[in-house]
C-alpha cells in the first residue's frame, strides 16, 4: 500500500512529461512549417526561446535514461532553435554609414489608450528630441495633451488619428511631410508619410496590427502583417529609404513577421546588435521578456543605436532609434 502514493506520482509525472513533450513538438512543427492557428499558439509562440531553452537540458537527462523518442523530440527542439535564434546571435555586419550621411532619429511609443497619465508617456517621448516620434494608441486625451504641450511648436509636421480604442495613430515630424495617408493597413489603422530629409525622400510608415489573443484578432492580425508585407516593398526606387515602424505585436518568434523580414527587411535592433532586447510587458515586476515593437527598414537605412524609454502607465517600452541614410548602391 506505501508504494501507491509514490507510484501515482510517477505516472502523473510521466503523463505531465508526455503532454509537455507534445506540446514542445506542436511548437517546433509550427515553427519549421510556419503556421499560427490559434491564440493559445501565437501566444506561446511569442515566447518561444523561453519554451524550447529546457530543451537542452530535458534532451540530456532522456537520453542518459535511453528514453530515445523524448531525447528525439527535444534534440529537434534544440535545434530549431538555434535556427530560429542564429540571426540574432550572429547578425551580418551593418554596411557602413559616412560621417556626412544624414541621420534620421525616430522615438516610437505605444502610450497605452486608456492610459491614467498619458501626459508622462507623451512628455517622454517628446524629451527625446526625436526628429519623428511615432505613436501608437493615441487616444484623444493624449492629442489633448499634446495640443497642449506645445508639440506642435517643436514638430510642425502631423498626421494624426486620435481615437477612443487602441486605434489611434500619430506621426510627428521636424521635417516637412510630402505625401500622408491615413487610413486602414490590413484591417488596422497606420499612417504612411513620406519625409523630406535633408533632400532624401524617406516612406516612414507607422503600423499596428492588432494582437492574436481571439479568434477573430489572430484573424485580424495575420491580415494586418500580409498586407504589411504586400503593400511595403523594401528597396522601392520611389524613394531613397523605407522604414516601417510601430507596435507589430510581433516577436521574431512568429512565423509570419519572419515572413516580412525575409522580403528584404532588416530589423534594425538586429542590426545592431540588440536582438535580444525587449519592449513588453513593461507593467511588471519583472523586466520586458519579448521585443514586439520594431523598426524595419530596407537598404536605403542604417541603424546606428537604439536604447529603450519608459513609458509611465503603458505596458509598453518605447524606444529611440537612429539611422544613417545611405545609397543602396553605395
Amino acid at each position: 500500500m506505501a508504494d501507491r502514493p509514490a507510484s501515482l506520482v510517477t505516472r502523473l509525472g510521466e503523463r505531465a512529461g508526455r503532454a509537455a513533450t507534445a506540446a514542445v513538438a506542436l511548437v517546433v512543427l509550427s515553427q519549421v512549417v510556419g503556421f499560427s492557428w490559434i491564440p493559445v499558439l501565437w501566444a506561446v509562440q511569442s515566447f518561444t526561446p523561453y519554451v524550447l531553452a529546457p530543451s537542452i537540458a530535458v534532451g540530456v537527462l532522456a537520453a542518459r535514461h535511453r528514453r530515445w523518442p523524448i531525447a528525439g523530440v527535444h534534440g529537434a527542439s534544440v535545434v530549431c532553435l538555434i535556427w530560429l535564434a542564429a540571426p540574432v546571435m550572429w547578425p551580418d555586419a551593418p554596411p557602413a554609414v559616412g560621417a556626412d550621411a544624414p541621420r534620421l532619429t525616430i522615438a516610437q511609443g505605444n502610450v497605452f489608450y486608456s492610459n491614467p497619465s498619458p501626459g508622462e508617456a507623451l512628455d517622454a517621448l517628446f524629451a527625446t528630441g526625436a526628429d519623428v516620434v511615432a505613436i501608437t494608441e493615441y487616444s484623444e486625451a493624449a492629442a489633448a495633451l499634446a495640443a497642449g504641450d506645445g508639440a506642435a511648436a517643436r514638430y510642425p509636421y502631423l498626421a494624426a488619428n486620435a481615437d477612443l480604442t487602441r486605434a489611434g495613430v500619430a506621426l510627428f515630424s521636424r521635417y516637412p511631410i510630402e505625401q500622408i495617408e491615413l487610413g486602414p493597413i490590413g484591417r488596422s489603422q497606420g499612417v504612411v508619410a513620406v519625409l523630406d530629409v535633408a533632400g532624401r525622400s524617406v516612406r516612414l510608415a507607422v503600423v499596428h496590427p492588432q494582437p492574436g489573443t481571439s479568434g477573430r484578432g489572430l484573424s485580424t492580425w495575420s491580415d494586418d502583417l500580409a498586407t504589411i508585407a504586400d503593400r511595403f516593398v523594401p528597396d522601392d526606387t520611389t524613394f531613397d529609404a523605407s522604414v516601417l515602424v510601430g507596435d507589430f505585436n510581433a516577436t521574431r518568434w512568429h512565423p509570419a513577421f519572419r515572413d516580412l523580414l525575409d522580403r528584404g527587411w532588416t530589423d534594425a535592433h538586429e542590426q545592431i546588435g540588440q536582438g535580444w532586447s525587449a519592449s513588453w510587458p513593461n507593467d511588471r515586476v519583472w523586466p520586458p521578456m519579448v521585443r514586439i515593437d520594431h523598426a524595419l527598414v530596407d537598404r536605403g537605412a542604417v541603424a546606428l543605436a537604439a536604447r529603450n524609454l519608459t513609458l509611465a502607465g503603458s505596458d509598453h517600452a518605447g524606444f529611440v532609434v537612429e539611422l544613417g541614410l545611405v545609397s543602396r548602391t553605395g
